[in-house]
């Protein structure tokens, strides 16, 4: 609730947000009371989730200012590319790292290694909360532009829901029918 204080400073608001803070949950229904912490799952949640790590946002803004370079490559491209790929993982686990000491000290919230994966995007699609993430391979490395030949480049990440997972699973929880025509 100091962090709350910090951003909102309207009194009727934070009012509210007690409120909520101690409705109390029901499970298996029976009216349960809250004294610390956010229900998981409450419509609450994700909005103070959003104020509370909104400072973990701005740091790792200024993360990406100070790691953020203008160099340009050197001209083995082999050397380049076994020597881009051992920093950015060194430099990726020097960032968590960096998180980890932040969202302890200033958050007091811990971070799973465990469930924390470094990888290349391009590489292999990452699962989170329930999407898969992952950067495209152009079909084609390299593209003309006028007499010039330009590599091609990721341009977004991708986010897709995995259709045939999720259908599954309704199927399973019985919630979702799948009719036969």
């Amino acid at each position: 609730m100091e962090t709350i204080n910090l951003q909102i400073k309207d009194q009727q608001v934070i009012d509210l947000l007690w409120k909520f803070l101690r409705a109390g949950v029901v499970i298996d229904n029976r009216y349960q009371r809250t004294t610390t912490g956010i229900p998981q799952g409450g419509m609450i949640s994700p909005i103070l989730s959003n104020i509370y790590l909104h400072s973990l946002g701005m740091y790792l803004d200024k993360l990406k200012e100070e790691l953020d370079t203008k160099q340009t490559s050197e001209p083995n491209p082999e050397y380049m590319s076994a020597k881009s790929k051992l920093r950015s993982k060194k430099e990726a686990t020097k960032i968590r790292e960096k998180i980890v000491i932040f969202l302890k000290e200033k958050l007091d919230l811990e971070l799973s290694i465990e469930k924390t994966k470094i990888t290349h995007a391009s590489k292999e699609k990452v699962q989170f909360l329930g999407y898969e993430i992952y950067l495209p391979t152009p079909k084609e490395p390299f593209f003309a532009k006028g007499n010039v030949k330009k590599r091609a480049s990721h341009v977004s990440i991708y986010m897709d829901a995995p259709y045939n997972k999720l259908k599954e699973r309704l199927i399973d929880e019985k919630i979702l029918v799948e009719k036969k025509w």
